[in-house]
Parts: structure tokens; C-alpha cells; sequence
């Protein structure tokens, strides 16, 4: 699938056609993907600054993402 723009802050991740190498590899390994929003990256951002006193690259899916998983401890 082809998407007809991307328009994201997260410009590193921002593709319009999955890569022809790691399309299969996503199909075989992982059976869960998280999408955030552009504010929920900006507010992850502001969240490691602010609180944690830590520069991240804008794209910080990864924490993003963490907060839709229910994690204990």
C-alpha cells in the first residue's frame, strides 16, 4: 500500500511505501503496531525535557507508545 502524502513531525519514520526489505520482516516478526499522533510525540517530547531532563529526537515514538501499553511497575 501506497499512501498518497505522509504529514508528520516525525519526519525519520515518515515513509509513503513500506521498504521492499523490511515489509516482510515486519509481516513475520511482529504481531503488534502502535500508531501515536504528532501530539502525543510532542507531549512525550516535553515530558522527557521537563521531567526527566532529557534531550530526545522529536520522533520519541517509543515513549509515545509505552503509554498506550498497560505496563505495571
Amino acid at each position: 500500500m501506497t499512501l498518497p502524502h505522509v504529514n508528520t513531525i516525525a519526519d525519520g519514520t515518515a515513509v509513503q511505501t513500506p521498504g521492499k526489505k523490511i515489509f516482510p520482516y515486519i509481516q513475520k516478526n511482529l504481531t503488534i503496531i502502535i500508531t501515536v499522533e504528532d501530539a502525543e510525540l510532542v507531549g512525550a517530547f516535553l515530558d522527557m525535557v521537563e521531567n526527566h531532563k532529557l534531550i530526545v529526537e522529536t520522533p520519541s515514538a517509543t515513549v509515545a507508545a509505552l503509554k498506550h501499553l498497560d505496563l505495571k511497575g
